[in-house]
């Protein structure tokens, strides 16, 4: 999936990539403080035009600051959607924050929801989001969305990680780009599908729980409806109830 999954790296060449774009983010910090120093003491000695010259390099520094920070962001994200990455330092903690966070996993479902609506409603009011591409899957976001806030869940990292590319990267998602065959969003929402699994019995709460043999309960003689995990339609493809 070449609009979500970034090229397959490995470990030296991720590494190598990550390093780069730090040192760029850095670069361009030490840079905008310089160039905002300079800019004051030039306006200090009365050489407004140049101070301003100044500035506007302090303002690109900070633009380059800002992509540079946004593609580490997509690129760890990847390297996680990956999965084969997490023995480096900073891909292995964002993998566990995503999976185990609850934090982390509310943001996404909301974010997942959010989207939904925004296509349910028709896409009123500015949205990058095309209605009509997008309405077919409203029920999927949704039961996505459920599925990685409900703490009872496992869910993969990859998972996690592939949903917040989907949500924020906004040329490379077929959530948002036109460009990109709807089949991509297809086949972004069964991977993520795929690695979530059923509610754990341990985390159910009690009176959801199969009595054990022998043992009575108050809840026997009322059938109580229980919350499926993942099946498979007649496509053999993953779903949610």
């Amino acid at each position: 999936m070449p609009s979500l999954r970034s090229e397959h790296l490995d470990l030296t060449t991720a590494t190598r990539r990550l390093a780069e774009l730090r040192d760029r983010t850095r670069a361009a910090a030490e840079w905008c403080v310089a160039l905002l120093i300079g800019g004051g003491l030039l306006w200090l000695l009365h050489s407004r035009e140049l101070a301003f010259a100044v500035a506007a390099g302090a303002v690109a520094a900070v633009v380059v600051g800002a992509f540079a920070v946004d593609a580490r962001r997509l690129l760890l994200l990847g390297l996680v959607v990956q999965d084969d990455a997490t023995s480096i330092p900073e891909v292995g903690a964002l993998a566990d924050r995503l999976a185990h966070d609850p934090a982390q996993r509310r943001r996404v479902a909301a974010a997942l929801r959010t989207a939904a609506r925004v296509a349910r409603s028709g896409g009123h009011g500015p949205s990058p989001i095309t209605p009509s591409r997008v309405g077919p899957y409203v029920p999927r976001l949704e039961a996505l969305a459920d599925a990685i806030a409900d703490d009872r869940r496992d869910v993969a990292p990859a998972a996690v990680a592939l949903c917040r590319r989907l949500l924020c990267d906004g040329a490379g998602s077929p959530l948002y780009n036109t460009n990109l065959p709807e089949r991509e969003l297809d086949r972004a929402l069964a991977a993520a599908e795929a690695g979530i699994a059923e509610p754990t019995p341990s985390r159910l709460p009690p009176a959801t729980r199969t009595p054990s043999a022998g043992r009575p309960s108050a809840a026997d003689g009322v059938r109580r409806p229980t919350k499926p995990g993942v099946q498979l339609d007649r496509h053999g493809a993953s779903r949610f109830p």
